[in-house]
């Protein structure tokens, strides 16, 4: 995997992940180590939430308080709110919330591919999201 870093503009993963990419136990010295070589890191943080990383500046987001059913596919749920804002055009912060509403969706569902959600569900998500925070 290490010979694709030079070719990737999006790495996205989980501690344990970003972890063996780098080849580095220690998650800080993994995430410092492919923010030198990825143009964007995502480092998904589970229950604590995601960083998104573009050279020295990052940008952090909690996770949406849901209920949990399952986690299985919650990477996955997660990968797609964010790339789809991504490809979109959408910023960075706006790309986390489509990433955690998307994950947030799916752990709060008991299967994994029938529990992905729709644009419009993440969406809703999002918005309530937002109300729940300005309350």
């Amino acid at each position: 995997m290490r010979l694709a870093l030079p070719f990737i503009d999006v790495l996205i993963g989980n501690q344990l992940e970003l972890s063996l990419v780098a080849g580095e136990e220690d998650l800080e010295r993994a995430t410092v180590s492919l923010r030198e070589r990825i143009p964007m890191l995502v480092s998904k943080l589970g229950e604590q939430g995601t960083r998104v990383w573009q050279g020295r500046d990052s940008v952090f987001l909690p996770p949406y308080a849901v209920e949990v059913v399952s986690t299985i596919g919650a990477g996955d749920g997660f990968a797609s709110g964010f790339l789809y804002a991504l490809l979109a055009g959408r910023s960075v912060t706006q790309c986390l919330h489509f990433g955690n509403a998307a994950a947030a969706i799916v752990v709060s569902r008991l299967s994994c591919s029938e529990a992905m959600p729709t644009l419009e569900e993440v969406e809703t998500m999002i918005r309530n999201q937002a109300k729940q925070v300005s309350a």
